[in-house]
């Protein structure tokens, strides 16, 4: 994948380039929403903590970078603001759920330890594709 010409072709035009990165704000903050969902109220650590925070932060630091692109470009999650709506709103749950799946039937895990496992399996998967799209 020539991902240089596919972010030139991204950043060529306005419109899609605000829902790109409308896109990537959404992937975070729904990133941040199910580490701090999968927390344990009593043993959640500061690297959790950090983790959950860092994910916010990322999802505020792109919705700014549309500020760049103009006025009013993309303000909300709502499906029109966004790329492939429904796919990007869902691959996190998917991800998700098919990790659970795995480790429930491979590793005979659940409650606190499932959630946790969970958390570091998907974790290292979405970094492992964060780090094709962010060399």
């Amino acid at each position: 994948m020539d991902t240089n010409a596919i972010f030139s072709a991204i950043v060529s035009q306005p419109e899609l380039h605000a829902k790109w990165l409308n896109t990537l704000s959404l992937m975070e903050n729904t990133g941040a929403r199910k580490i701090s969902a999968s927390e344990d109220t009593e043993t959640v650590t500061y690297i959790i903590l950090k983790h959950a925070a860092e994910e916010h932060r990322h999802a505020f630091y792109l919705k700014k970078q549309l500020e760049k692109l103009g006025e009013n470009l993309c303000p909300t999650y709502v499906q029109n603001y966004l790329l492939a709506p429904r796919e990007s709103r869902f691959y996190l749950n998917r991800l998700d759920v098919e990790v659970c799946r795995y480790l429930k039937t491979e590793l005979n895990l659940s409650g606190k330890e499932l959630r946790f496992a969970a958390y570091l399996l998907v974790t290292y998967a979405i970094e492992v594709r964060a780090d094709e799209l962010y060399p």
